[in-house]
């Protein structure tokens, strides 16, 4: 007698678990169709960031590990893991982004006194943490339930400051794009990044 007792609350128990489990498979099943899925708030927004941050301004603007990036954007687009674009969207060689860190060339310079051209070498190269600011294209999806944005960006365009002969400063010069999260340029009427 007392083994059947012990077999029927068994059963009795077994069956209460499990309907206790199906409800709360329910309960979830409830609780997850009623989770909202974030909203697009933003698509493409462009933004700006001064990537090098003078040490006396890091307190209210924050710090910024400018050369870790600089230095794996350029990583992966030698080693073709990263494709670089123009303005336009069109490709850029490997090739052209070493010239743009380091080019060896001859021109011809014309001597005022005398009038005649001059064969002269110029050499350009660009220092990495000559790039102080870069140009972002973000998407922005805000979570309503839970009052929060988070911000996935599209593209980074990097930039150098641009002066004239007199050394005034112009603005910035666009180096390259480079696309992030395994984002492609999109085709649309505004070209520019």
């Amino acid at each position: 007698m007392k083994s059947t007792c012990i077999i029927l609350a068994a059963v009795i128990g077994s069956f209460l678990l499990s309907c206790s489990n199906k409800e709360s498979e329910n309960n979830t099943e409830a609780n997850a169709e009623s989770v909202e899925e974030p909203f697009l708030l933003a698509k493409n927004f462009r933004s700006e960031a001064t990537i090098i941050v003078d040490s006396e301004d890091e307190e209210w603007i924050g710090k910024f590990d400018n050369m870790t990036l600089v230095n794996d954007i350029f990583e992966k687009i030698y080693d073709s893991t990263l494709t670089p674009y123009d303005l336009l969207n069109n490709k850029i060689a490997i090739e052209e982004i070493k010239l743009i860190e380091y080019s060896l060339d001859t021109t011809f310079i014309e001597d005022f006194e005398t009038g005649d051209l001059q064969e002269t070498v110029v050499e350009e190269s660009l220092e990495r943490d000559e790039i102080t600011k870069i140009f972002l294209r973000e998407d922005w999806y805000y979570d309503k339930e839970n009052f929060n944005i988070r911000k996935e960006v599209v593209s980074i365009t990097l930039t150098t400051k641009k002066f004239d002969l007199e050394g005034n400063f112009l603005g910035y010069r666009a180096l390259f794009v480079v696309y992030m999260n395994g984002k492609k340029p999109e085709v649309s009427g505004n070209l520019v990044n």
